[in-house]
């Protein structure tokens, strides 16, 4: 079960309380028979998380390119991979919004998952 973490009512609280939220949900989610993780994008992460506080070990984080640098064959840049500078070991990464999927009309989010039992 991912929580997602990203919206701005959130971040208008402590570091302190999204890390009891956070736990609390971890646990509920945990004693269900389920596993829990975090899903948010990087720059939320730096800001309003304080890893040391919160028990998850399970990331899923987003960091895109800058807009001047998108990929549209669907390829990442993996300069933006946010593992070795949020020293996090990522169960995935969402590198993009502006995935290309042919037949959808849209843009799409595209994420690698990472090799990690969790």
């Amino acid at each position: 079960v991912w929580f997602d973490l990203e919206d701005s009512c959130q971040a208008k609280l402590s570091k302190t309380t999204i890390a009891n939220i956070l736990n609390a949900a971890q646990e509920v989610v945990e004693s269900r028979g389920y596993i829990f993780g975090v899903y948010t994008g990087m720059s939320y992460f730096k800001e309003h998380i304080d890893k040391s506080a919160v028990k998850n070990t399970n990331w899923w984080i987003a960091r895109y390119a800058s807009s001047s640098e998108i990929n549209i064959s669907n390829q990442p840049n993996n300069k933006y991979n946010p593992e070795s500078s949020l020293g996090l070991d990522l169960v995935a990464w969402q590198y993009t919004e502006k995935g290309k999927i042919n037949g959808v009309n849209t843009d799409v989010d595209i994420n690698i998952q990472f090799i990690k039992s969790i």
